[in-house]
């Protein structure tokens, strides 16, 4: 909330997952864990580093274009992306992971539409050494091993004054992928290198912190699989490795002091993210292989001042700065090792903001909160398509659109609070959301150059909670209408390439529950169910996409049960046992005929047990114990969308482990 919000006074659907819930026992985590242990959350299964996570049913394809994302990501006080796709940052030494639902338009602007996922960092300790590690080792069933490595080093530089802390981490993914065509077995193996560091100084009343994150993804091909009838169960047929890299870096600094109920943070930083792809041309193009490289580089600063009283009342005004550049490309290679462009679009991005929310104690248990955001961007880009001969370089000018247009948006915010009883809260919402246009390539089978709008979105939610997490019982209900217009989507063109489009209007109804209960002290029940109902309303893509379609990649039904135990064995020894099932419900993989393909409905387990005591243990994951091998999307590359194509879970796998602290 940007004003150190209690939950227990929070206007809105919030989760806050400790670290034992996202990673058990030291067991290695990514992005995928909280869509394990969250209905609401939800992601797409292109690899690590090719993702997009959505909340709330917001997700407009599977794709990664130049559109802004649904779903703003926050490292501390440091977004982690724009337009790029999740990427994917090991959740190794995290203090904790907050999901505020969306839209969350007012305090965190553009590209929240669905909500905002804030990852909280351990901090650098300035009084006291600490060093922490874990290692694995892998075993999948019928694939290769793997293994894992992560290490933390807290140094008190100065005490009280100068700290540094470290964390550095190594993964490898075995594949289980096997292609008969090339005589390669297990191929789609994942390796994962990374590390961040912060630097704190405390001078006086101000805190500085000097970070940076560095992560490299380097998978050997991609994990989907053909689908027919006769395809043998993990396999797949391609000419070439379809092998893909994300490179991702960011720097950051934080500056903070405190004034009594007054704070004052202002953070900058810089972040760059590379992915470059591979796609199977399929049989019926003209190209073998089509290489797709993405690159965005974004400046970025926000300065607020904040208050938070002893009523529980608070207020934040602030102002940011942004900038944003990012370049898509797509080459084609032939049979005979010849290339030639397909398409690129150039985005730049500059935003202005101003915001501000406060709360307001109308009596001694109703609180309002309103605010306000407003934001001035300026968009400006090009894009090029170059498709046939008559396009090509050689024999013309390729089609494109330049352009550059303003857009000035007011997001207000207005949200009740009632704490009708003690542990009770019942709350009201509304809140908006937008992302700017952009240029890039449009049209189904008339391709062209063309400027697109930006969408927006509103939303009405209410809902109640009652105790509080990790309590002997809580309980949470709410409800939302989403309005969304104008969605920017990525469709697919009858060639296989994927485009930017404004595809028409749309509303989501959503209903959410979420319940913990502590029956003894040593044993805690969880559980959440999602359900939601999405439509396309007012159709605008050349007949591509019916009207009452529902929207992309949004399973209609999502339900998450978790079990904790702990229990002490002898001396100080104990052994704690968490178990996790969660439900993926149906969705088709896109808008259109093209894209309608089913993917989900299916089950992901992991128990994992551990013993030892709060300095060193042995760990023993087991995950989809069933070995199912359920479609969890239903495309691997879009040059192929007329064949069948699968991404199946992973076999069944077996992690053992060793974690310690000094």
């Amino acid at each position: 909330s940007k004003r150190a919000t209690r939950l227990d006074a929070y206007p809105g659907t919030a989760m806050v997952l400790a670290p034992d819930a996202i990673a058990p026992g030291g067991i290695p985590a990514d992005s995928g864990a909280l869509a394990q242990r969250l209905a609401s959350v939800g992601t797409t299964h292109f690899g690590p580093g090719r993702n997009k996570l959505f909340v709330r049913g917001v997700i407009d394809s599977g794709f990664s274009g130049p559109s802004q994302a649904t779903t703003g990501q926050y490292l501390n006080e440091t977004r982690l992306t724009y337009n790029a796709p999740d990427p994917d940052l090991r959740l190794y030494d995290i203090a904790s992971v907050e999901v505020l639902e969306g839209p969350q338009g007012t305090l965190y602007g553009a590209g929240s539409l669905g909500g905002v996922i804030h990852i909280v960092t351990a901090r650098p300790e300035l009084d006291r050494f600490a060093s922490s590690a874990s290692s694995g080792f892998t075993v999948t069933e019928h694939g290769d091993p793997g293994g894992d490595v992560a290490a933390m080093l807290n140094l008190p530089l100065e005490r009280d004054r100068l700290g540094l802390r470290l964390v550095g981490y190594a993964e490898r993914d075995g594949g289980y992928i096997d292609n008969p065509l090339i005589r390669r077995n297990d191929v789609n193996g994942i390796t994962t290198l990374g590390g961040r560091a912060t630097l704190r100084a405390s001078l006086g009343d101000w805190t500085v912190d000097l970070g940076g994150v560095v992560q490299a993804i380097r998978a050997d091909d991609s994990p989907w699989t053909d689908a027919g009838p006769d395809t043998p169960a993990l396999s797949r047929a391609t000419p070439e490795r379809l092998d893909y890299d994300d490179a991702y870096h960011l720097a950051d600094l934080t500056i903070s002091r405190r004034w009594g109920d007054l704070s004052l943070v202002s953070s900058t930083a810089w972040v760059s993210q590379t992915l470059t792809e591979h796609y199977d041309g399929g049989s019926g193009g003209m190209d073998f292989l089509v290489t797709q490289r993405g690159r965005t580089t974004m400046l970025v600063n926000e300065t607020r001042l904040s208050a938070r009283h002893a009523d529980g009342s608070g207020w934040v005004l602030g102002a940011s700065l942004l900038d944003n550049q990012s370049r898509i490309g797509r080459i084609g290679m032939t049979s005979e090792g010849t290339s030639s462009p397909r398409e690129q679009a150039n985005n730049r991005v500059g935003e202005a903001t101003l915001f501000g929310e406060t709360d307001l104690p109308l009596t001694a248990r109703l609180t309002a909160t309103a605010g306000l955001r407003l934001t001035t961007a300026d968009v400006k880009g090009d894009a090029m398509v170059f498709i046939g001969p008559s396009t090509i370089p050689i024999f013309g000018t390729p089609i494109s659109v330049a352009g550059h247009h303003n857009e000035t948006r007011a997001l207000p915010s207005l949200a009740l609070a009632w704490k009708g009883a003690p542990g009770l809260l019942l709350f009201a919402r509304y809140q908006h959301g937008f992302r700017p246009g952009g240029f890039g390539i449009s049209g189904i089978s008339g391709i062209r150059g063309r400027a697109y709008d930006g969408d927006r979105i509103q939303a009405i939610e209410m809902g109640m909670r009652y105790g509080s997490p990790g309590g002997s019982f809580d309980l949470g209900l709410s409800g939302a209408w989403t309005q969304w217009d104008d969605i920017l989507a990525e469709v697919v063109t009858e060639g296989g390439d994927p485009i930017t489009r404004n595809i028409g209007d749309g509303h989501i109804a959503s209903i959410e529950a979420g319940i913990g209960w502590r029956p003894l002290a040593a044993l805690r029940l969880g559980g959440g169910l999602f359900v939601n109902r999405s439509r396309l309303s007012d159709p605008r893509v050349d007949s591509v996409v019916v009207r009452g379609q529902a929207l992309p990649n949004v399973a209609r039904v999502g339900a998450q049960a978790n079990l904790d135990y702990a229990v002490p064995l002898t001396g100080r020894y104990g052994l704690t046992l968490s178990a996790n099932l969660r439900y993926f419900g149906g969705s088709h993989i896109g808008a259109g005929p093209l894209l309608d393909a089913a993917q989900g409905d299916y089950v992901d387990d992991r128990v994992a047990l551990r013993v030892g005591d709060s300095r060193r243990g042995v760990s023993l994951q087991l995950a989809n114990l069933q070995d199912g091998h359920a479609n969890r999307f239903a495309l691997g590359t879009p040059y192929r969308i007329y064949d069948p194509q699968a991404t199946p879970q992973q076999p069944r796998t077996i992690r053992i482990g060793l974690d310690t602290k000094f």
